[in-house]
């Protein structure tokens, strides 16, 4: 059996091959990203839970980036959604200024199967100051 990836297989498919469905989104979507701010303006309370974008349906997150601009309490906060917090990128330090956190390992490939997946959150720890400042940047691919 050659080695070869899942896309590979459904490109080339060979003689007496089964023939490799390939979710269009994989083999021939477009890549989409956003770049998102947000500034907590003294109001967020203890540990905010911040909405930072809707992805669309069937999307598959190539990659998330998180840089702090203006920096906040200690702790680490993460990137994810409702069913995993720290899907995208996790350890993001808020007292560091820069870029911060792990991608993880869970967010690169993934693709969002239900409405619930689609809001991108931003989970902070500790009381907000006025005037803190997130960078997120999200890429993903469609159809």
């Amino acid at each position: 059996m050659p080695l070869e990836s899942d896309v590979f297989a459904s490109q080339n498919p060979q003689p007496n091959q089964a023939q490799v469905t390939q979710d269009a989104a994989k083999v021939q979507g477009r890549v989409r990203s956003v770049v998102a701010k947000w500034t907590a303006d003294g109001s967020e309370g203890t540990a905010p839970v911040i909405d930072i974008v809707k992805l669309p349906l069937g999307a598959y997150v190539i990659d998330a980036e998180v840089v702090v601009r203006v920096v906040g309490p200690a702790g680490s906060a993460t990137l994810g959604d409702a069913a995993d917090a720290d899907r995208y990128v996790t350890g993001i330090n808020q007292t560091s200024a820069g870029f911060a956190g792990t991608r993880a390992a869970s967010g690169a490939g993934y693709k969002i199967p239900n409405e619930a997946g689609r809001d991108v959150k931003l989970t902070t720890v500790g009381s907000i100051p006025s005037g803190m400042e997130v960078d997120v940047l999200l890429r993903w691919a469609q159809t």
